[in-house]
């Protein structure tokens, strides 16, 4: 029955899964497999020769399904980027205590900046890296790159919090020991690094700031029920 398929429509159907292979069923979910690998390679490093504030480098390519009707990278691509480049990030710097410790890491919030469009089919790079941290989230940020003009030309920021199987959350600082940072350190680089920290926290006080618009007073007038209460 196949074999009178017009080679046009099968050439057709060939082209479209190409083109949008990235979308394709379980494309997703098979490109978080390296990442597992990662880790698991990873799990026994020591990161005694890694800075904490060590950034991590992925590429990737604009492709075709990538696209929106303004002909440049849909906004929605960079979240699922931002997936990826997250998993490469914690896989790199932290797959020790992960991998021995089961710890699970969910996400509380993603800012996007736009300062520039990735043009179609162009070739960039995300650096992730620590921005800050407080006494239960985890602050990164991440830059996209245009390998092509090298420029960076948008970023994002993420919020992360750190939980045992039992729900129990771990503290930043605790997977930053655990994972074999900050040891013998230095009175000058703990100061350097409590710098730099809170350096980092003045540019997200206002995501902080922003969760309020849960509240009540904000929300109200829109005839809903009950907001969900947060979970993290």
């Amino acid at each position: 029955m196949a074999s009178n398929v017009p080679i046009i429509i099968k050439s057709f159907f060939f082209i479209l899964i190409l083109l949008n292979i990235k979308s394709f069923p379980l494309a997703y979910h098979i490109r978080t497999v390296p990442l597992i690998l990662e880790t698991f390679k990873n799990r026994n490093n020591n990161n005694e020769d890694r800075d904490l504030f060590q950034a991590t480098e992925s590429t990737y390519s604009v492709l075709f399904d990538d696209l929106d009707t303004n002909r440049h990278m849909n906004n929605s691509s960079y979240n699922k980027v931002l997936d990826h480049a997250r998993g490469h990030f914690f896989a790199a710097s932290f797959a020790n205590y992960m991998w021995n410790h089961k710890v699970v890491i969910m996400q509380k919030s993603v800012l996007m900046i736009f300062n520039h469009e990735i043009p179609p089919f162009s070739n960039y790079s995300v650096y992730t890296r620590i921005l800050t941290w407080d006494q239960k989230w985890l602050i990164l940020v991440s830059y996209f790159r245009l390998h092509k003009e090298n420029k960076i030309v948008s970023l994002g920021l993420s919020k992360c919090i750190f939980k045992e199987p039992n729900g129990k959350t771990i503290r930043p600082e605790e997977l930053f020991i655990g994972s074999g940072y900050l040891k013998n350190d230095s009175e000058k680089k703990k100061e350097e690094r409590e710098d730099r920290r809170q350096k980092g926290m003045k540019f997200v006080e206002g995501t902080y700031l922003a969760e309020r618009l849960f509240d009540d007073e904000f929300i109200k007038d829109l005839n809903v029920k009950n907001k969900i209460p947060a979970k993290l």
